[in-house]
C-alpha cells in the first residue's frame, strides 16, 4: 500500500524583519524590586502643622464628658431597677402575707367542715336510730292491733244487745246506764253501774226503731 506524504508548510514572514520576540515577567512588581535597573519612588503627601503627633487621639475633656454621661445613665439604670426589685418585693410581700391568710382561712374551713361532717354523722345515726325506733312502734302498734281484735273477738261472749229500747234526747253513755239499770231490775237482775264496762247505741240500717247494744 503506498503511503502519501505531504510537504511541510512554508514559514510565515513576519512583515517587520526587526521585530524581536521576548519573554515577559508576570509579576512585575517582584521583578521590579529585585532589578538593580529600575528606580521606584513614592511620593507622599506633606504633613500639616496642626496635625496630632502619634497618631489621631480623643480629646481628654470629650472622653471624661462621655464616661460621665454614660455613668450617670448607667446610674438611671441601676437606680430604676432597684425600684423594681423594691417594688417586687413588696408585691412578693403582700403575696406571702396574701397566701398566709388564705392558708389560714383554709385551715379554719377544713375544722369547720369536719365539725360538720362529725354532726352530719351524728345526725345520720340519729336518723337511724329513730327509724329502728319507729320500725319497733310499728310492730308494738301492729302487736296491740292484733291483742284487740282478738280481745274484741273474746268481749262478744260476754255482750249483750237489747232492742227497742226509746232514744232519748241528748242521748249519753250515763243516760243509757240508767236505763239498762232500770230494765234489768224490772227482769230481776242485779247489775252495778261498775260492771257494765261499755255501751253504746247501735246505728239502725234502716232507721226504723233504734237498737241499743251493751256490754257486761
Amino acid at each position: 500500500m503506498s503511503t502519501v506524504k505531504r510537504t511541510p508548510p512554508k514559514k510565515k514572514q513576519t512583515d517587520n524583519p526587526r521585530q524581536i520576540h521576548t519573554s515577559s515577567e508576570s509579576d512585575i512588581s517582584s521583578a521590579a524590586l529585585t532589578s538593580d535597573l529600575v528606580k521606584m519612588n513614592r511620593n507622599k503627601r506633606p504633613r500639616s502643622a496642626d496635625s496630632p503627633q502619634g497618631g489621631s487621639t480623643l480629646d481628654f475633656q470629650n472622653l471624661q464628658n462621655t464616661l460621665s454621661s454614660w455613668r450617670e445613665e448607667q446610674d438611671s439604670k441601676l437606680a430604676t431597677i432597684l425600684a423594681d426589685i423594691v417594688e417586687i418585693k413588696t408585691q412578693n410581700t403582700h403575696i406571702k402575707e396574701s397566701n398566709d391568710e388564705i392558708r389560714k382561712t383554709n385551715e379554719e374551713l377544713k375544722v369547720s367542715i369536719s365539725f360538720i361532717n362529725k354532726q352530719f354523722e351524728d345526725l345520720k345515726k340519729e336518723v337511724e336510730e329513730l327509724k329502728r325506733e319507729r320500725q319497733g312502734q310499728q310492730r308494738n302498734i301492729e302487736n296491740l292491733e292484733r291483742k284487740i281484735m282478738d280481745l274484741q273477738h273474746k268481749s262478744r261472749s260476754s255482750a249483750i244487745e237489747l232492742r227497742n229500747i226509746p232514744q232519748e234526747n241528748a242521748e249519753c253513755c250515763n243516760t243509757l246506764t240508767k236505763t239498762i239499770s232500770k230494765v234489768v231490775e224490772v227482769v230481776g237482775v242485779q247489775v252495778s253501774d261498775y260492771e257494765i264496762r261499755d255501751i253504746y247505741r247501735l246505728p239502725d240500717e234502716n232507721k226504723v226503731s233504734p237498737k241499743d247494744g251493751t256490754k257486761t
